[in-house]
C-alpha cells in the first residue's frame, strides 16, 4: 500500500504505520524547534535540555530524529522541562502555534526591555478592570516614547524651533 506522509510516497505495511511515523515525525519537529527557540536559550543543545529534563541526550536525538517511540512519561518529562505546561504542544500544530507565538512576545519583550536599559517592570490594576488585554509591548512601547521625549528636553517629544 502506497501512503503519503509530508509529500513523500512511502511503502507502509498499514495506514496506522503511516499514521505513527507522521506522529514521530511531527513530534520530533516541534521537540526540536522548541529546543532551538526556547526564550530563555538555555537549552539549545540537547545536552542542556537532558539535564533540565532527565531524559538521555540520545532519547532526545532519536525523538528528534522520528526514530523513537516516547512514552507518556518522557514526553511530560520533556514538556515540562521547557516549561510548556501542556503536552499537546508536541501533537497539536495550533498549540505549538500559539506556545511560539507567546515565546516570541516574550523574546520581544526581553528585547524591548534591554532597548530601554529597563531591567523590571511592575504595575498594579484595579482588581475589578479587565487586564486580559494588557500588552506588556504596550506599555514598553509607550515608555519608549516617554524616555524619547525626555531625552529630546520636551514632555511630548517633538524638537523645539
Amino acid at each position: 500500500m502506497h501512503i503519503t506522509v509530508g509529500g513523500v510516497i512511502e511503502m507502509s505495511e498499514s495506514p496506522m504505520d503511516a499514521l505513527l511515523q507522521a506522529a514521530k515525525s511531527d513530534v520530533g519537529r516541534r521537540l526540536r524547534y522548541a529546543r532551538t527557540n526556547h526564550p530563555n536559550g538555555l537549552l539549545q543543545n540537547q545536552s542542556a535540555l537532558s539535564e533540565a529534563t532527565g531524559v538521555s541526550r540520545r532519547t532526545l536525538a532519536e525523538i528528534e530524529a522520528g526514530s523513537a517511540n516516547p512514552n507518556l512519561e518522557t514526553l511530560i518529562k520533556i514538556t515540562c522541562g521547557l516549561g510548556i505546561n501542556t503536552l499537546a504542544y508536541l501533537f497539536d500544530e495550533q498549540v505549538f502555534d500559539q506556545v511560539n507565538k507567546q515565546w516570541e512576545s516574550v523574546e520581544d519583550t526581553a528585547e524591548a526591555r534591554r532597548e530601554l536599559g529597563v531591567t523590571s517592570v511592575a504595575y498594579r490594576a484595579d482588581p475589578d478592570a479587565d487586564v486580559s488585554s494588557v500588552d506588556i509591548n504596550g506599555v514598553l512601547q509607550q515608555l519608549g516614547l516617554w524616555v524619547a521625549a525626555k531625552q529630546a528636553g520636551t514632555p511630548d517629544g517633538s524638537s523645539r524651533s
